[in-house]
């Protein structure tokens, strides 16, 4: 079953590697990154 996804406003996640995720994102889902907002803890 495939699921046809024409739009996502946004994607919010806490991870350990961001450039891993980000990639992730780009190579699988061909996604890009627009902003990315980091926390300082």
């Amino acid at each position: 079953m495939a699921i046809n996804v024409k739009q996502i406003h946004h994607v919010a996640y806490r991870c350990k590697d961001a450039k891993e995720t980000v990639a992730f994102y780009r190579d699988y889902l061909n996604m890009d990154l627009i902003l990315g907002i980091a926390e300082d803890r």
